[in-house]
């Protein structure tokens, strides 16, 4: 348990020993501060996939417009340094602008 890769995780481990244990689903309730509920869905998932279905992913997400090299290539000089791009100090409105004309990249959707 203690090495679960996040807080989320390491309750969800230790209510699960708890129940092995022998501790009621109630007073795990209890202990925990979780909902009936939560630790049936907690139990149903340890049944079906084990303990490793009780470990919480990363959320997933769109997808990087500007790979995080690029970024290190091209961005990060710049804003070191505002005078290579011509600028004297960076807001955000003049960072999106540049980014948008350098890179050719639009970084908000449009609706």
């Amino acid at each position: 348990m203690e090495s679960a890769p996040n807080k989320r995780s390491y309750i969800r481990l230790a209510a699960m020993r708890c129940l092995l244990r022998g501790m009621s689903r109630q007073e795990v309730c209890q202990v925990f501060c979780r909902s009936d509920r939560v630790v049936r869905l907690w139990i149903l998932k340890y049944n079906t996939g084990g303990i490793d279905a009780l470990v919480s992913k990363p959320a997933g997400g769109r997808r990087r417009k500007v790979s995080l090299q690029r970024i290190e290539d091209i961005l990060v000089p710049v804003l070191k340094d505002p005078r290579q791009a011509a600028v004297e100090h960076w807001t955000g409105v003049k960072v999106h602008g540049w980014i948008k004309e350098q890179l050719q990249v639009e970084l908000i959707a449009a609706n």
